[in-house]
C-alpha cells in the first residue's frame, strides 16, 4: 500500500542518515586520534634542552627607553642577583624565549664552505647572556659557552648548533671558523658547538646561532621583552614572586610582562594539539551519540509498524529473539 511505501522509504532514509553519522562520527574520531598521537609525541619529544623547572620572566626595558648601555647593565644585574636566590642553579637573558622561532641570521661567507648557485645562508638566532646554556640545560658539545668577558670591545664570538655545524663543516673542526655577515662589524668567531634544540614542536632542527648580548646592546633598543631565565631545583612557584621582586627593587619601572615557567611554554605550544584532540573527541561523542539515538528511533518506529506482524509471527511459533533479530535486519 501507499502507507506502506512511505514507511518502508523513510525507514530506508533514516538508514541511509545512519550510515552518514555514523561515517563522520569514524572520520571524527580518527581526526581525534591523530591529534592525540601528536600530542603524546610533543609531550614525549626529546626537545635538547632541561625539563627541569625553569622560571621565564619577560622584561622589556627597550620600552621604556633604556638606552643601549643602561639596558645591558640592568639585565646583567638581574641575572646576578636572581642567581644568588636560594634553589636557583642558574640564571641568563635571552632575547628570545626558549624554542621560539623567526628570527634569522643572514651570512655573506661561511669560512671554508663554498655555497651553491643561489643558495641563501640563513638561519635561526638568538641573543644570550652568559650561562644560557647551563640554564636551560643544553649540553655542550665542542668548546665553550659564553662568558662576561665577551662584551664590547672583544673580538665577536658565536656559539652554533650541532646541525650547523655538520651543515657547513661537515667531518671537520668547527672550532675557529668565522662567519661574515653585513649585520656585524667584524667576522664573528665560532667558540662553541652545542646540542641541538628543537624548533618548535616537530622533531625538526635547524642550524642555529647564538650571540652573546653583551657585545651587541644596540639590538637591546629595538621594541621587544627580554627574557630572563632561572632554573630551580625546587617548585617554582614560591620563587616566581622573588623574581619579581628582585626585578622590581633594581627599577621600579621595569616592565615585567610575565613571569611563567619554560613547562607551560611547552604547553602552549602544544595547545593547538589538546584544543584539537578535544575539539573533535566532543564533535565524534555527540554524533555517536546522535547515531545511537537514531538507531533506537529507527527500530521503534519500525516495530512500531508492525506489531500485527511481530503478533503473527508469536503466534505462528517464532521465539523472541527471531522477532527481535527480524525487526533489527529490517526483514
Amino acid at each position: 500500500s501507499r502507507t506502506t511505501g512511505e514507511g518502508t522509504g523513510r525507514v530506508r532514509g533514516q538508514g541511509v542518515l545512519l550510515g552518514v553519522q555514523a561515517a563522520v562520527t569514524i572520520v571524527l574520531l580518527t581526526g581525534a586520534g591523530l591529534f592525540i598521537r601528536s600530542l603524546q609525541h610533543g609531550l614525549a619529544l626529546d626537545l635538547g634542552l632541561t625539563r627541569r623547572p625553569v622560571i621565564i620572566a619577560h622584561a622589556a626595558p627597550a620600552l621604556e627607553g633604556y638606552p643601549p648601555e643602561r639596558a645591558r647593565a640592568v639585565l646583567s644585574e638581574a641575572t646576578a642577583r636572581l642567581a644568588g636566590l636560594p634553589g636557583v642553579t642558574a640564571a641568563s637573558v635571552a632575547r628570545r624565549p626558549p624554542l621560539a622561532t623567526g628570527s634569522g641570521f643572514q651570512a655573506q661567507d661561511i669560512e671554508d664552505y663554498a655555497p651553491g648557485p643561489g643558495e641563501e645562508m640563513r638561519f635561526e638566532s638568538n641573543f644570550v647572556g652568559p650561562d644560557y646554556f647551563r640554564a636551560l640545560g643544553i649540553e655542550i658539545r665542542a668548546g665553550r659557552e659564553f662568558t662576561d668577558a665577551d662584551r664590547e670591545g672583544a673580538p665577536l664570538v658565536a656559539v652554533i648548533s650541532e646541525t650547523m655545524a655538520r651543515r657547513y663543516w661537515a667531518g671537520r673542526d668547527s672550532l675557529g671558523r668565522r662567519i661574515t655577515s653585513r649585520s656585524f662589524p667584524a667576522p664573528i668567531q665560532v667558540v662553541g658547538v652545542v646540542r641541538d634544540v628543537t624548533v618548535g614542536l616537530d622533531g625538526t632542527a635547524e642550524p642555529y646561532v647564538y650571540l652573546p648580548f653583551l657585545q651587541h646592546p644596540r639590538f637591546l633598543t629595538a621594541p621587544a621583552t627580554m627574557v630572563l631565565l632561572v632554573r630551580t631545583e625546587s617548585n617554582p612557584s614560591p620563587l616566581a614572586a622573588s623574581v619579581r621582586g628582585v626585578l622590581h627593587e633594581i627599577d621600579p619601572s621595569l616592565p615585567v610582562d610575565q613571569v611563567t615557567t619554560l613547562e607551560a611554554r611547552i604547553g602552549e605550544l602544544l595547545m593547538p594539539q589538546r584544543l584539537g584532540s578535544a575539539l573533535l573527541s566532543t564533535l565524534a561523542g555527540l554524533t555517536l551519540l546522535l547515531v545511537a539515538v537514531g538507531v533506537v528511533g529507527t527500530v521503534g518506529y519500525g516495530v512500531s509498524r508492525r506489531r500485527r506482524e511481530i503478533g503473527v509471527r508469536l503466534m505462528l511459533g517464532a521465539r523472541r529473539h527471531q522477532v527481535v533479530a527480524a525487526m533489527t535486519r529490517g526483514t
